[in-house]
């Protein structure tokens, strides 16, 4: 099994509510290989404390696009690097597009930091990596006719 997974907010202003303007928050299951899903993408967003929008399965795609090379990635714990001396490969971009009707939202996740969190299986010498993803979430959208564009340092998670 895998997965892969993220949130971004709004980040209120200074001075103003302290609830986020909106949240967003994306995930879906996937095999192992994270090349076959196992369940719907879903992609959700808040407006303060109300779930506002949700979309779901062909509405949403994710892509990841080129490797983080110029960072060391970490895995832990280090000893189970010795099972799977082949470091997983840690996307640099993480892509998410949602359209449904006159309704988008297009996110783009720049990966700055990542560590490798190393799962062995309960049977054999098969390995998880979950990847921890830092880095910067830029938002642009439109639903129910309000644009917005925000920015967002965070994280994502992909694993299998």
């Amino acid at each position: 099994m895998g997965w892969d997974w993220g949130y971004m907010i709004e980040v209120p202003e200074r001075g103003s509510r302290r609830i986020p303007r909106r949240s967003i928050v994306f995930g879906q299951v996937t095999d192992a290989s994270r090349a076959e899903a196992r369940s719907d993408m879903v992609l959700m967003v808040w407006s303060g404390r109300r779930c506002a929008y949700v979309f779901l399965d062909e509405a949403v795609t994710m892509a990841v696009e080129g490797q983080l090379d110029d960072v060391d990635v970490p895995r832990v714990p280090g000893l189970m690097a010795l099972l799977e001396p082949e470091c997983p490969v840690v996307p640099r971009r993480v892509s998410i597009e949602a359209r449904e009707g006159a309704d988008w939202i297009e996110i783009e996740f720049d990966v700055r930091q990542a560590m490798g969190f190393m799962v062995p299986h309960p049977q054999g010498r098969d390995v998880t990596t979950v990847s921890e993803l830092i880095g910067g979430y830029d938002v642009r959208g439109s639903l129910e006719d309000e644009t917005f564009h925000f920015s967002y340092v965070g994280f994502a998670e992909l694993a299998g």
